[in-house]
């Protein structure tokens, strides 16, 4: 498939994830500290085509701080929303592929304002899942831009289930299930500031 025709299909995801509102949508607990993230009197980031990495780690520090207790109340009610559900058979299911983050610091730097923007953890698995399994399926797979392009696609298009499939007091699992032939498993460790942090993601595929 040529190249622009993924990138088309790229901007009908985008599309179709822009869901009609009658209403103005809430305002995020974040919002207000995003909106200063994009001015440049308030966190001067950003000098022509260049960012300064310094500056804006400093910045998604303090958007990390911001709310806290806001933004953890409103990722544990996503959780609490959730129904329950069985974790794939392994009888049943083989890992297509995995991606994981080195090490629980990595994963909160990298993940923690992601949840925090959200406040919505099937928001933060479904995300993860997607941006993170690119690189496994080029990696692990071998698989072509263009496939990947629109295995990209259809996780992001097509509507799954999603269920609580594991939950301790210090693991946390969403299963994501493409009509039980393909499901995303995304585990998740616990954090003080934003309840629960995307870590590792498993692609199960039916046998």
């Amino acid at each position: 498939m040529p190249r622009h025709a993924v990138l088309s299909l790229a901007l009908l995801v985008t599309a179709c994830n822009q869901k009609p509102e009658p209403n103005p949508k809430a305002e995020g607990p974040l919002d207000p500290w995003r909106r200063q993230l994009a001015d440049d009197t308030v966190y001067p980031v950003r000098d022509g085509k260049h960012i300064d990495p310094k500056a804006l780690r400093k910045a998604l520090g303090e958007g990390r701080g911001a709310q806290r207790e806001a933004v953890r109340a409103a990722v544990l009610a996503s959780v609490d929303a959730l129904p329950e559900g069985p974790m794939p058979a392994e009888a049943d299911y083989e890992v297509r592929a995995t991606f994981e983050h080195e090490s629980p610091v990595l994963a909160r730097e990298v993940e923690a304002l992601a949840v925090a923007v959200g406040g919505d953890v099937v928001e933060a698995a479904r995300r993860f899942a997607t941006r993170n399994l690119t690189i496994s399926m080029t990696r692990e797979l071998e698989l072509p831009t263009q496939e990947i392009g629109l295995w990209t696609v259809f996780f992001n298009i097509a509507l799954p289930v999603v269920t609580r499939c594991k939950a301790t007091g210090e693991a946390l699992s969403i299963c994501i299930d493409y009509g039980a032939l393909d499901v995303l498993v995304v585990d998740f460790m616990a954090d003080p500031d934003v309840a629960w942090i995307p870590h590792r993601v498993q692609w199960l595929g039916r046998r």
